[in-house]
């Protein structure tokens, strides 16, 4: 991982720095597409583009306050107190007894820390108290807690925990006491100085010896446990208290020139922690903050950002129920899953339920557990993290730490993608701080994937007043902007739409235009490259590069970032200054580091054309036959999925064949031209024009995934077992989605006819030989679907060979609106709104979305008012 120089802001600015060493201050504004402003002064404005970004701070972060598990303070020779606790003798004089502090070994439960009473007093009577007191300082709301055993033959005597205004005999406090072993209990309270006390006497409940004070505000509520970790709510009462009280242990004999012994032990003072707020950590190592939401596991609903992910278990590292420093994490042992209490013991289990206050789990020393989250259990503890390759770190006010494979500026917030999981939309107002990581080369020249204006399409439009037109539309600046012959451009906003028509963006043959191209040396050069386009899109390249072959890369690359399926045609018109071993062509290539995996459909003088691969990061390239051309000659190369297909031509009509990949690449690649000297020293130069690049369809027919809500996504299955299915749509992102929320899993080709063989209200596996076998899905194992028959007991089916259709329930289409979109996925909605170029989609079982506009091919309001963010 890269590491740099934090940057510090001053309140009320920003920092930026760049990858080329520059830092910038001033009021940070997101303005542009991929684009920060920095505002030093009055209008003045500097702008940073996404490729030169290396760090961002918004805004500075509030001061963290992580829970303090208790820590038991090491015993001295002579017991004294340790230093965070004060002793007071209230009421009486300080000869009236002593406190020795001891730390014992208690089995499993560790260290105990023990708080010896040797106390007189007569305790809370009427006006005036008298009692031997220890206490810390506890600051707005909080709790105090110990275990009591109060050992003395008068049952007027007193031990347990208090919360108290100061040390007068006659201040305000609350108090929670017990009688001599473990007996009845009683919450005791001055609602002001000098009052008369009050006293509840609490159900009588035997062997409970741990007692809790806790205040939230204005109340103060007694608990009650048998063991420190299940409490039992006894009693509350509201009175007025400052913010700043003394909370400890108290303990009094009830009789005069008589001695209390008091065993007080785990005696510990907190701050309270916020119900219903929680921190969800990834298996990746992002964190997101919300609240858990209903549902059984393995499900999980949590509420973050503004929507609601369902998320299976398997996705989620830990839960943390408050803010939880490092140390406090380590008491969690390596490899294990359970929960971490407040009291600092981890109990091994699984999870059964989860919701935005409570946690059941099922432990496997204690049985099922009901706790509350924060108060009681501190962190829920599911799996291992797994260190990510993420491109960006970004963190927000809210405590989110999201580490993304991209990320995206639009005007006035950010598109942050998170691997396997959603794009967030973050506004500017919830920035924190942006910071590259990887390579700092390799950073510097690999932008995120570019804005690409496809331009106009035909279409055809319908408002909510019934007013229809046809012409070409494109999206700019959250409207729809429609133009036909003769016609003035007219502007639509979105929510002005009951349908959408862009049934020509399906034609694969349309260009794609007004590209970011980027340029960078890749590798090692004696000399460093460059490129300049002209007005007529061609473009020279030069370079000192030492060659694109074995197992590193050393050329300039002059290249975008583009996602799914592409072809690139370009006409390689000269080379200057090369001799006759410079190599120029088309390149499609996994990432910027010298070693990465690549296809390079190149042209060399001396011997002509060929297609050369590295198929792996490290490993040697492989090159196949020469096919003899002079120059100028044109380049074609395309991918599909897994596919990579190299062509040249003389004319750029007669296309003969290079050759054929077959790799894994990711979704997102960068294409482009490349061009490397392959002299030990000196510079050369290539020319290219016409340069085409097309959006190509997928040749491949892909599984189609019907949610219980009736949307539709086409796409590759990672994996798929009874709990979680794992998808990639177009080589976008990686998607886990719950199988409670699967309807069918159809695989293609399938036909109506084998479809109206599957009967509605049944589950099971639907063949193509028009069998429907019912049984529960199991796994999808590779190509082998494996079911549990009701009948046959474990059956191994293939697909797509045997199998048509896996039917888990009926889907229901529910939501305002239906989108369909350029690779046949279908979205029912609940909300829908064009931000910039990009629709923000909210989908009840995906979340909420951002997509591209330009993907989409048909909208349509199904009733209603459309329901807004």
């Amino acid at each position: 991982m890269f590491c740099t120089c934090a940057l510090v802001a001053r309140a009320g600015t920003g920092r930026v720095a760049t990858v080329d060493g520059q830092h910038y201050e001033g009021e940070l504004k997101i303005e542009a597409p991929n684009t920060i402003s920095v505002i030093v002064s009055g209008s003045e404005k500097l702008r940073v583009e996404t490729p030169r970004l290396l760090e961002a701070i918004f805004r500075e972060p509030a001061p963290a306050r992580p829970l303090q598990l208790p820590k038991v303070e090491p015993a001295s020779p002579n017991n004294a107190l340790p230093t965070a606790w004060r002793e007071a003798f209230i009421g009486m004089p300080n000869t009236a007894g002593q406190v020795k502090y001891r730390v014992e070994q208690r089995g499993q439960a560790g260290l105990q820390p023990v708080f010896g009473f040797s106390s007189m007093g007569m305790g809370f009577l009427g006006r005036s108290d008298s009692c031997h007191f220890v206490y810390q300082t506890l600051d707005g709301d909080g709790e105090v807690f110990c275990q009591a055993n109060v050992q003395n033959s008068s049952p007027q005597a007193l031990g347990g925990v208090m919360l108290r205004t100061s040390e007068e005999p006659d201040a305000a406090f609350v108090a929670l006491v017990m009688a001599p072993n473990a007996g009845s209990a009683s919450l005791i309270w001055r609602s002001e100085k000098g009052a008369e006390s009050q006293r509840k006497l609490l159900p009588d409940q035997r062997y409970q010896p741990w007692v809790k004070l806790e205040r939230s505000g204005n109340k103060f509520s007694a608990y009650r446990s048998r063991d420190g970790t299940l409490w039992e709510f006894a009693e509350a009462v509201e009175i007025l208290l400052p913010q700043k009280l003394l909370a400890g242990a108290m303990a009094s004999s009830g009789k005069e020139n008589v001695k209390n012994y008091s065993h007080i032990a785990n005696l510990f003072v907190f701050p309270l922690v916020s119900q219903g707020l929680a921190q969800l950590v990834l298996t990746n190592g992002s964190v997101l903050p919300g609240k858990l939401a209903a549902a059984e596991a393995p499900a999980l609903r949590f509420e973050c950002m503004g929507r609601t992910l369902a998320l299976s278990s398997n996705m989620v590292s830990r839960i943390l129920f408050t803010a939880i420093s490092e140390d406090v994490l380590a008491r969690v042992p390596n490899g294990k899953t359970g929960i971490l209490l407040r009291k600092g013991e981890f109990i091994e289990g699984s999870l059964l339920f989860a919701d935005a206050v409570w946690l059941k789990v099922k432990t496997r020393t204690k049985g099922e557990l009901t706790l509350k989250q924060g108060s009681e259990v501190v962190a829920l503890v599911l799996q291992e993290s797994v260190s990510g390759h993420a491109a960006y770190e970004v963190r927000t006010v809210e405590g989110g730490i999201l580490l993304a494979q991209k990320l995206e500026f639009h005007q006035g917030f950010a598109a942050v993608q998170l691997d396997g999981l959603a794009t967030f939309s973050i506004p500017e107002i919830s920035l924190q701080q942006i910071k590259r990581i990887g390579n700092p080369q390799q950073v510097a020249a690999s932008p995120a994937p570019a804005q690409i204006d496809t331009g106009p399409v035909a279409g055809r439009l319908q408002t909510k007043s019934g007013e229809k037109v046809d012409g070409l539309i494109r999206f700019e600046n959250n409207t729809v902007l429609v133009s036909g012959k003769g016609q003035a451009e007219r502007r639509f906003l979105f929510d002005e739409l009951t349908f959408l028509s862009l049934e020509s963006a399906l034609n694969p043959e349309r260009p794609i235009r007004n590209i970011a191209w980027s340029g960078v040396d890749v590798g090692t050069a004696p000399e460093r490259g460059g490129h300049r386009f002209d007005a007529g899109g061609q473009v020279t390249i030069e370079s000192a590069g030492k060659g694109i072959q074995k197992n590193r890369d050393s050329f300039y690359f002059v290249h975008f970032p583009f996602e799914g399926n592409v072809e690139i045609i370009a006409r390689l018109a000269r080379i200057e200054n090369g001799g006759n071993v410079a190599r120029a062509g088309l390149m499609m290539r996994s990432q910027l580091e010298d070693s990465a995996a690549n296809v390079f459909g190149f042209y060399m003088p001396e011997s002509g054309a060929a297609i050369q691969s590295r198929l792996k990061s490290g490993l040697a390239s492989s090159r196949d036959a020469w096919l003899e051309l002079g120059l100028p000659v044109w380049l074609r190369m395309e991918r599909d999925g897994r596919n990579f297909l190299v062509y040249a031509s003389a004319d750029g009509q007669n296309w003969k064949a290079l050759g054929r990949r077959e790799m894994e690449m990711p979704g997102t690649i960068l294409i482009g031209m490349a061009l490397s000297s392959s002299q030990s020293q000196g510079r050369v130069s290539a020319t290219f024009d016409n340069i085409l690049i097309r959006r190509r369809q997928q040749k491949t027919f892909k599984p189609l995934v019907t949610l219980r809500t009736g949307s539709e996504i086409p796409a590759t299955i990672v994996a798929a077992d009874d709990t979680t299915f794992k998808i990639v749509r177009t080589q976008r992102e990686e998607w886990r989605i719950s199988t409670i929320n699967v309807a069918r899993l159809v695989c293609p080709p399938m036909t109506s006819k084998e479809f109206g063989a599957a009967e509605p209200a049944r589950t099971g596996v639907l063949l193509r030989n028009g069998d429907f076998v019912d049984g529960e899905f199991q796994k999808l194992d590779g190509d082998i679907v494996k079911i549990r028959s009701t009948v046959f007991g474990l059956r191994s089916y293939k697909q797509p060979a045997e199998v048509a259709a896996v039917i888990f329930r009926d889907p229901t289409a529910s939501g305002m609106a239906e989108l369909r979109f350029y690779d046949g996925m279908r979205l029912f909605v609940q909300s829908v709104r064009l931000r910039g170029d990009y629709l923000e989609l909210k989908e009840p079982v995906l979340g909420e979305l951002i997509l591209p506009a330009s993907e989409l091919v048909e909208y349509r309001l199904l009733g209603g008012a459309m329901a807004r963010p």
